[in-house]
């Protein structure tokens, strides 16, 4: 996707959600504990936003790195190319009982938020705020699932073969880990 058809793909979502009955307000960070997935397209303007970063945000960043890939390692399978079952299943079972923040969470607010992804711009919770506290995979609003949709869909017609990754493992092209950094199979979007 070019950059520019990306930049109106941003917009049209930001513009969608602005409309959404939407309980969170700035601070309230409970959906920041789930496993992030980035278009191929996005991992650009997210390492950019890193590197914008001052050396505070980014040393407290890496740390958050340090925890999140422990974590991460402690609780998917060892000896093998992760997959799907390996990582997103086995992630949001482990959100219930055990989370982890996103490592670019500092303070209780997203230290890339003009630049987050899509993922994170589309999820809106209408009511209940006390509910994602219990559960960060709580669903978003049907509107806002409608709006998810409505990108797949705009995506997929779009020419090119577009994957997805996860965000802790873009954040760490940018800021260094010693922590292993486990393989993980792309997801291509069909």
């Amino acid at each position: 996707m070019k950059e520019n058809q990306y930049i109106v793909l941003k917009k049209k979502v930001d513009f969608a959600t602005k409309n959404l009955k939407n309980c969170c307000k700035t601070g309230c960070s409970f959906c920041c504990y789930q496993l992030i997935e980035v278009f191929d397209f996005e991992e650009q303007t997210i390492k950019d936003a890193i590197n914008k970063l001052d050396d505070n945000n980014k040393a407290i960043i890496k740390k958050n790195l340090e925890s999140w890939f422990t974590f991460f390692n402690e609780n998917t399978p060892n000896e093998k190319v992760l997959d799907e079952h390996d990582t997103i299943s086995n992630m949001i079972n482990l959100g219930l009982s055990k989370k982890h923040p996103c490592p670019l969470l500092i303070n209780n607010l997203c230290s890339i938020y003009n630049n987050r992804p899509l993922a994170c711009r589309v999820h809106v919770v209408e009511s209940n705020p006390e509910l994602c506290e219990k559960d960060p995979y709580r669903a978003s609003s049907k509107e806002s699932h409608s709006i998810r949709n409505k990108i797949f869909s705009e995506i997929k017609q779009k020419k090119g073969k577009y994957y997805m990754t996860f965000l802790p493992y873009i954040a760490t092209e940018i800021i260094k880990i010693e922590s292993q950094i486990k393989p993980i199979k792309k997801l291509y979007i069909k």
